[in-house]
Order: structure tokens, then C-alpha cells, then sequence
């Protein structure tokens, strides 16, 4: 449907619906397909884990409520549309249309942070899991506590930037006052960005220590750096908010809106893509330029030298694949090992003992290495 023009206000829309406008085809069209992403995502980390016969860890289940956070959030946004005129100028709208949107925008405001909040949980629960390393195990809850006091803040701030509460749909609230809304934007977004950027980075210096052939090493560097993408989302989420008119705060508001649930979809895609290995290997198996090896052989690579401990790289057992905790040192390389669930470790051991240092050059599918 073609956008409206504006009307006087004897002509402006009447009834508890709203004529969807242009811009609020565009909402729901964004919405469903980001909450479908984001559900095949989900519903294929879970299968990725049944396919390993691997267990079901905490994050798992808190990615799962950050995906009901974001129906929510759908389901909100849509409700905007459909009772609150969102989409349409202004000065289309009846001022009980304006009110509904505002209050529901109010809690879209909640539920992005509950969301967001719980993919980066879920994020640094993994991380904590997976590294034993003392310190990377205290930078991993240091960044979770730092998610947990964002999302916190972000809801507080939705609450108490304007009093009483009404006054963020009803700007005529006798004595009420609100503080400035764009600084308390600015500086969420802020975090929100500086929190994934700590988040992004903690596993990358692990990963880049690992010996192992380039193409495997870029395909795990582009694994756990896809956190990019959730920050240039977020920096848009911010850019676009702060641009808002709020003199037609309902059509205004489109581009803001459209950003936070792209976020939070973007959030719960990275979060799910490194428990999608297996599935990925399936998938790029004939277009990666890796040695052929099958799955079911056993081999070891190494570690770059100046470690004599898995601590050189700090990861623990992951799935059924990796183990650096597990170690068989030969001519002074600390070397782990890579299993397979048809073959025993005590077959294993004995290889990794036998195994020549040319072998260790040979290189590795991207099948080896630890899907968490």
C-alpha cells in the first residue's frame, strides 16, 4: 500500500486499527525475516548438537530465551503497526493512535534489552566454558557482568529518564519532566557497542595461536569474529535513533526500529554459528581448500612453540572433537588431540606417539577443530 498523505484532523484515521502503511509493510517484512533467521539459526545449533551427541549447556538455553524475547519484540513491533499507527506521519493519526504507539515503543525499549542482554550471556557463558585458563576465565565472567549491568541500565533508563513514567506517552502529564533522552541513547549504545567489541576480541588471540594450516586458522578468526557484524549493527542502531524527529516520531521512528530488531537478530545468528561447525563443514567441505582427510582418522596438530601446557592457548575439551587439555608432547611440541567418536582414546594415544612431525604439516580440514 502507497504511503498517505497528510490530512487535516477532521480526517485523520478513526477505529482501534490502523491502514498499514508503506513504511509499516516494510516493519513487518524486516520483522519476519529476521525472527525466521534467527528461529532456523537457533533450531540448528540445537540440532548441531543432537547431530555431535553432545549435551545441552546453559547458554543454549539462554539463546532460547533470547529468542522468545525477540517474538516478543515482533509481535510488539507489529502491534505498533497495526494499533498504533506505526508507519504513518503524525499527522495521520488520532492522538489515542500516538499514545498506544508510544507505550508500546516503551516496551519494545525493555524487551530489546532482556534480549540483547541475553545473547551476550549467552556469548560469555560459552567463552567461560570453554577457556581454563585463569585469566581469559575471569575476562569471560568480567565481560558477562558487563552484560548483565547493560541491559540493567538500559532498562532503568526506559523507566526513569522521564517522571512520572506516563509522560513518555503523554507529554502534557502535569509536573512531569524527562532528562536527555539522546545523551542516555548515546551512552547505551555506547556500552552496548564497547561490550561486544570486549566480547569479540577475547577469543581471537587463542585462536591465532593455534598451528595449524591458514585456511583453518581464517575459518575459525571468521567463526568467532562475526561479533563484527553485531557491532555495525548496533553503531547503526545508534546513529539512526539519535536522527529521530520526534515531532513525527511515528514515522520517524521507522529506521530505529528496524535497527534494534535486525540487533537482536544478528545477535542470536552469532551467538548459534559457532555450535553450527559440524553442519558447516557439510556445507563448504568442496569449496575449502583443505587437505583431504577423513573424519574418522585421528591425528595431532600442533601448538605454536613457547607453551608446554594447553595454557599456551587456553581452551578446554569442546564437543566430542578437541581436547587441549589433553596433551602428548613430542621433540618439545605440545600437541592435542583430535577425536572421533568411532575411535577409542587409547588407539589414539598410540598414534599421537607414532606420529611423525611431517605429518603435524600435512594440515586439517576445518572438521578438527572444537565446535563448542
Amino acid at each position: 500500500m502507497s504511503a498517505h498523505t497528510p490530512r487535516d484532523i477532521q480526517n485523520r484515521y478513526e477505529g482501534s486499527l490502523v491502514p498499514v502503511s508503506a513504511g509499516g509493510i516494510e516493519i513487518i517484512i524486516i520483522d519476519a525475516i529476521v525472527g525466521f533467521t534467527a528461529t532456523v539459526w537457533t533450531g540448528l545449533r540445537f540440532y548441531s548438537r543432537r547431530m555431535k551427541k553432545t549435551q545441552t549447556y546453559p547458554e543454549d538455553y539462554v539463546v532460547l530465551l533470547a529468542l522468545l524475547m525477540l517474538y516478543g519484540f515482533i509481535l510488539d513491533s507489529i502491534l505498533m503497526v497495526f494499533v498504533g499507527g506505526f508507519g504513518h506521519h503524525l499527522t495521520e493519526l488520532r492522538p489515542y493512535h500516538v499514545e498506544r504507539c508510544l507505550k508500546l515503543g516503551l516496551g519494545s525499549q525493555f524487551l530489546f534489552a532482556f534480549a540483547v542482554g541475553l545473547v551476550k550471556l549467552s556469548i560469555c557463558l560459552m567463552l567461560s566454558r570453554i577457556f581454563f585458563v585463569h585469566l581469559l576465565k575471569i575476562a569471560a565472567r568480567v565481560a558477562m557482568g558487563f552484560a548483565v549491568v547493560w541491559a540493567v541500565v538500559t532498562i532503568l533508563i526506559g523507566f526513569l529518564i522521564c517522571q512520572p513514567l506516563s509522560m513518555n506517552w503523554n507529554p502534557a502529564t502535569p509536573g512531569g519532566h524527562c532528562g536527555d533522552e539522546d545523551l542516555a541513547f548515546a551512552a547505551g549504545g555506547l556500552v552496548d557497542v564497547l561490550s561486544d567489541l570486549f566480547i569479540l576480541i577475547l577469543p581471537i588471540p587463542m585462536v591465532i595461536k593455534l598451528r595449524v594450516p591458514q585456511a583453518n586458522k581464517i575459518g575459525l578468526v571468521c567463526i568467532f569474529g562475526a561479533g563484527i557484524l553485531t557491532m555495525i549493527t548496533g553503531i547503526l542502531r545508534v546513529v539512526v535513533t539519535l536522527s529521530i524527529d520526534f515531532t513525527d516520531f511515528t514515522f520517524a521512528a521507522k529506521g530505529a526500529h528496524i535497527w534494534s530488531v535486525t540487533e537482536i537478530g544478528v545477535s542470536i545468528v552469532v551467538a548459534s554459528s559457532p555450535m553450527l561447525r559440524p553442519l558447516f563443514d557439510k556445507v563448504f567441505h568442496t569449496v575449502a581448500s583443505f587437505t583431504n582427510v577423513s573424519r574418522t582418522e585421528l591425528s595431532c596438530y600442533s601448538i605454536r612453540p613457547g607453551g608446554s601446557s594447553a595454557k599456551s592457548v587456553g581452551f578446554v575439551e569442546v564437543g566430542d572433537q578437541i581436547a587441549l587439555k589433553d596433551l602428548c608432547a613430542q621433540r618439545n611440541v605440545v600437541e592435542s588431540r583430535t577425536t572421533a567418536s568411532t575411535v577409542n582414546s587409547r588407539v589414539f594415544l598410540d598414534e599421537c606417539h607414532s606420529q611423525k612431525e611431517a605429518d603435524v604439516e600435512k594440515g586439517f580440514s576445518i572438521g578438527t577443530i572444537a565446535s563448542p
